[in-house]
């Protein structure tokens, strides 16, 4: 099961629901009566199931309004939380063990075919909601209820976890629709990503982890070359020349990209230069490195502006065929390159 792609930035402009689709028989967890089963007293011949998480971004409600997409259907819901983004990401397994022996902290279980969910007020009849389960208790599960219970207060950082049924399992091909209204906006507000490991300087041969902090783990970075892994937080770079990679972080209904340069240290003089009598032309040892210390040195003949410098000119006063070298040392990696 995967946690780590909660709805967060799901909101549309105008409050227009979001829409998403059952999968046939996406249960997971074996759900026990008097045990995590909610107010549930069985799940249905064939009812298909929905998993969703969000992760608060601020303090405030979580709630939702739910209602097949398709034709009416009898649709039901537990929510269980809170954990930790830490959680959901690195140790799903510990969120499942978790499901499957505590009581969701919300639960609805109607035999209608109407709207239900996390609300404040109840939709149609506008009276207040404040009961946490649509039953008497979880271990007196019942199907008498209103199909809504109270919304959760959330606290920044919180993530919870959302089981939806069709328990009627009539709904066809449209899923189910998704009212965001009673939730605090700024609760499920998109996900930022943030960049661990700005640009950074390797030696050729050398690697690096390039990292970004992200509750998503719909990841994919590139180009591909000299990465460990393209579909991780935390590939290792190892490329031959400097190179920029973009991290594509696509979320259910988010998509953002950062970049993370690489600049390889390396010493690319060129193979072979003329210079005529009296000309000047400058040198460069490739890139210029933050603190490196350069030793250009040139035989009898040739005149060079500066040896300690990233681009000296050279001028010529003897013809002939001349081996310029250059040694470029860093605290990380030293270089020597020639030419002619």
């Amino acid at each position: 099961m995967r946690f780590c792609n909660p709805l967060n930035g799901c909101i549309n402009e105008g409050g227009v629901p979001s829409q998403f689709v059952f999968r046939d028989g996406f249960k997971d967890v074996e759900l026990v009566e008097g045990v995590n089963s909610g107010c549930w007293e069985n799940e249905g011949e064939e009812a298909d199931f929905f998993w969703f998480t969000i992760e608060a971004q601020a303090n405030g409600r979580f709630g939702f309004i739910l209602e097949s997409a398709d034709v009416p259907s009898d649709i039901d819901f537990n929510v269980w939380g809170p954990f930790t983004s830490e959680q959901a990401c690195g140790n799903p397994e510990a969120v499942v063990r978790f499901i499957e022996n505590n009581q969701p902290i919300r639960s609805s279980w109607s035999p209608l075919e109407s709207r239900t969910g996390l609300a404040e007020r109840h939709p149609l009849f506008r009276y207040r909601i404040n009961d946490d389960f649509d039953c008497i208790t979880p271990n007196l599960p019942s199907p008498l209820g209103d199909d809504f219970v109270r919304p959760i207060n959330v606290q920044e950082g919180e993530v919870y976890v959302v089981l939806v049924n069709d328990f009627g399992d009539d709904i066809v091909g449209n899923g189910i629709s998704v009212d965001w209204s009673p939730s605090t906006p700024a609760v499920l507000a998109r996900i930022p990503v943030e960049v661990v490991t700005q640009n950074a300087e390797i030696c050729q041969g050398d690697s690096v982890r390039l990292e970004i902090s992200s509750s998503i783990d719909n990841i994919t970075w590139s180009p591909s070359d000299g990465l460990s892994c393209t579909n991780c937080l935390t590939p290792m770079a190892s490329p031959n020349e400097t190179t920029v990679y973009t991290a594509v972080v696509e979320g259910v209904c988010t998509m953002d990209t950062v970049k993370v340069e690489v600049k390889v240290r390396t010493i690319n003089l060129e193979q072979e230069i003329t210079v005529c009598a009296g000309e000047k032309v400058e040198l460069t040892a490739g890139n210029e490195f933050q603190g490196a210390t350069y030793q250009w040195i040139a035989p009898q003949g040739l005149i060079l502006s500066c040896t300690d410098c990233p681009n000296p000119t050279v001028e010529a006063n003897i013809p002939g065929v001349y081996t310029i070298t250059v040694n470029l040392q860093t605290e990380e990696c030293p270089a020597t390159d020639q030419l002619s």
